[in-house]
């Protein structure tokens, strides 16, 4: 499917898509602000390994498949990533406290988005396609063809190994 410029940049009429991510952006800010840097981390840890099992674990796979369930991925995907990211916050990993500081805060806002454009991109990924053609073709660019989920998975890994 061809995607012109001129559809990237339409403009006249927001889509519903536009509306809810620009809510998840001011949801990701209060996110970022609220838990910090570390906290954020182990979020990204959780997004990685909640896709990872729903996509991977071949019981499981067959079990959602089988369930006959559209959404079933994507609520189970939702449900292991709310609990790894409680069992990954409230255990060990999560009594790292950092001191605040400007450049830290800025960190923070860039992770929180970065994260944020995974969870999007993962939840695209197991939606099923009736519900992703229902999304804009600049938004269906962005989340969900090929180079963009690439770049989506490795972007913010790299920023949690170079940030300093």
């Amino acid at each position: 499917m061809q995607i012109s410029t001129s559809t990237l940049l339409n403009t006249t009429s927001l889509a519903w898509d536009w509306w809810l991510l620009g809510i998840l952006v001011a949801v990701g800010l209060i996110y970022a602000f609220t838990y910090g840097k570390h906290r954020s981390i182990l979020t990204l840890l959780s997004l990685y390994i909640a896709a990872f099992i729903v996509d991977h674990v071949p019981f499981l796979y067959t079990w959602i498949k089988g369930s006959g369930e559209p959404y079933g991925q994507m609520i189970v995907f939702g449900a292991l990533f709310i609990v790894l990211t409680v069992f990954f916050t409230r255990g060990i990993l999560g009594r790292n406290v950092y001191g605040f500081s400007f450049s830290s805060q800025v960190e923070i806002v860039l992770f929180s988005f970065l994260q944020l454009g995974l969870l999007v991109m993962i939840f695209g990924l197991f939606a099923p396609g009736l519900f992703i053609a229902h999304f804009t073709p600049a938004t269906q660019a962005v989340f969900t063809h090929e180079y963009a989920r690439l770049g989506w998975m490795l972007v913010p890994l790299a920023f949690v190994i170079f940030a300093p």
